[in-house]
């Protein structure tokens, strides 16, 4: 064999080469560290001893720390492996080249790894090309969906336009019938408004009538009880009248006089009234109730209490359950005595703008014709005025339905929904996810729930927020990732939000939940719109093809 013969066929057995770096081993040549630091005769080259600061000097051994080996694995994936691992008794790479001198029994299943490999890329490829052809699927929805929504949209808006017109005759009209009802009532408010203030002088005068006659009242009573007529009333002229003999014995003691005194042994008149009349009175005035009724007077008033309440024997006695209690057929012809709408619950309806229910059944109409106060034109007028506002409200409330789908519409037409839009076939579609304890439901561009399965209580993750994916603006990188937050406060946490990492996928559907930390929980969702490969063909994902001769 000729010397280049030779020297070419050793260029091939350095170990831990990467193949894009071998043109810079020439065994020919002096070896210049990768890093330019220092050069190095090729002898040294794996060595077991390191030369160069960055271990480029030793690719097949495991004296630089900083070191890199390659494993070529031929028939799988190649692998670059720290050097430390090189000759450490454990089997890194699938051909077992990391071990070719520590003896460790290293059996090359590169072959078997590459099967395995290809299969679940074949697997992973099928999985692809279903999720690509539904994608296209989906891209058609959402399109239709969109042409659709624009359609709705101008319909919509026709109709909001029409609604905003009737709304503004009925409210002219509305206004002008108010107009009339108001003349109309004005004369009864005025009429009501007399006949209030009557009432209201009627019931001063009343009032004033009765002060006077309280106040003649007392004073009468004080002059009866002021014996000598000094303007006071001492504890012995109260003992001279027998109204304050408490417990009729005959006698006014000084302690029974002077419930009539709490401030003293003597009262002014002038302090009578705010003193003394008050607990007086019902002594000196008939059937005024009494602060401090006598023993007899209590034991009278306990006797009619007691009336017709009698002992367990007495009412026993009295009364034969078998004989009083009513018949079947007694309490039948009672229940024939009610109507069947007595035992119907009332209809309400909003009536007026204040908000007020009221009784909508027939008798409540009945009534309201039979007892109306106005006279028929007036009531009339009424009646329009009601027609008119029903009419006008249900129109503002289809006007303000309107308005809330238009918003929504726009919404879904200027939203960021993807490439193409193609995501707009999800909005408003929602997926259950279950665990133990709970079911996690997502619905798109809304929000996401998690919803206890014992009791059924329901807890806010979020409302959707944005897109959180990485990459440039519009890409595809960018629709990786779904944001959702301002959820329901966790107690002394923040909010709740949640994470939502699409993943490609033939159907759409929730396939875990995890909460990493407190409140943020992470979900994964498989679907079609994720899809957006054709496969991987880097070539580090490509299995190496055999090559002529294994590296020593």
């Amino acid at each position: 064999m000729s010397v280049s013969s030779a020297v070419a066929d050793d260029l091939y057995t350095i170990r831990g080469i990467v193949p894009d770096a071998q043109f810079m081993y020439d065994p020919l040549k002096d070896f210049t560290c990768l890093d330019g630091r220092g050069t190095i005769p090729f002898a040294f080259v794996n060595d077991d001893y390191c030369d160069c600061s960055d271990g480029s000097d030793e690719p097949g051994t495991s004296a630089c720390p900083n070191g890199r080996f390659y494993c070529p694995n031929t028939g799988y994936k190649s692998e670059v492996l720290a050097s430390n691992r090189v000759n450490d008794g454990i089997c890194d790479c699938c051909d077992a080249s990391d071990e070719y001198a520590s003896g460790a029994n290293c059996p090359n299943v590169c072959d078997e790894h590459g099967r395995a490999w290809r299969a679940e890329q074949e697997r992973l490829a099928s999985k692809l090309a279903e999720g690509l052809k539904k994608r296209d699927e989906l891209r058609t929805e959402a399109l239709r969906k969109r042409d659709e929504i624009k359609e709705l949209l101008e319909e919509k808006k026709k109709s909001l336009e029409e609604v905003n017109s009737q709304l503004e005759a009925v409210e002219e009209r509305k206004k002008e019938a108010e107009r009339k009802e108001d003349e109309a009532l004005a004369v009864y408010r005025e009429q009501e408004e007399a006949e209030r203030q009557a009432r209201q002088a009627e019931e001063e005068a009343k009032r004033i009538a009765d002060a006077e006659k309280r106040s003649t009242e007392m004073f009468a009573v004080f002059d009866r009880i002021d014996v000598d007529q000094d303007g006071e009333v001492t504890i012995q002229e109260l003992q001279m009248h027998a109204e304050l003999d408490l417990n009729k014995d005959g006698e006014v003691t000084e302690d029974e006089a002077r419930i009539g005194l709490p401030q003293g042994d003597v009262v002014k008149r002038a302090e009578f009234s705010s003193i003394s009349w008050v607990i007086l009175r019902p002594y000196f005035v008939k059937d005024a109730p009494k602060m401090f009724p006598g023993p007899e007077e209590t034991k009278d008033a306990e006797e009619e209490e007691n009336v017709g309440v009698g002992t367990v024997e007495e009412v026993t006695d009295s009364q034969d359950p078998t004989t009083d209690a009513p018949s079947e057929e007694e309490l039948d012809s009672d229940l024939e005595d009610y109507e069947e709408e007595d035992f119907k619950p009332k209809e309400f309806k909003y009536d007026g703008e204040d908000e007020e229910m009221v009784g909508e059944g027939a008798e409540a109409e009945t009534a309201k014709e039979e007892e109306s106060p106005y006279d028929p034109e007036t009531q009339a007028l009424i009646d329009a005025a009601d027609g008119l506002r029903k009419e006008f409200r249900e129109k503002d409330n289809n006007r303000r339905n309107l308005e809330r789908e238009v918003d929504k519409m726009n919404k879904q037409l200027d939203g960021d929904f993807g490439p193409d839009g193609m995501f707009l076939a999800l909005d408003g579609q929602c997926f259950d996810y279950d665990v133990p304890e709970y079911t996690y439901k997502l619905c798109f561009f809304e929000d996401m729930r998690q919803i206890r399965k014992d009791n059924g209580h329901s807890t806010s993750l979020g409302r959707f927020s944005r897109w959180t994916g990485s990459g440039e603006t519009g890409g595809w990188g960018v629709y990786s990732n779904m944001l959702f937050d301002g959820g329901q406060s966790c107690w002394n946490g923040p909010s709740r939000s949640a994470s939502i990492a699409l993943r490609c996928g033939p159907e759409n559907m929730l396939m875990s939940a995890a909460e990493p930390s407190r409140c943020v929980y992470e979900f994964e969702f498989e679907t079609p719109l994720a899809c957006v490969h054709e496969g991987p063909d880097s070539p580090e994902f490509q299995p190496q093809s055999q090559q002529g001769k294994d590296e020593l």
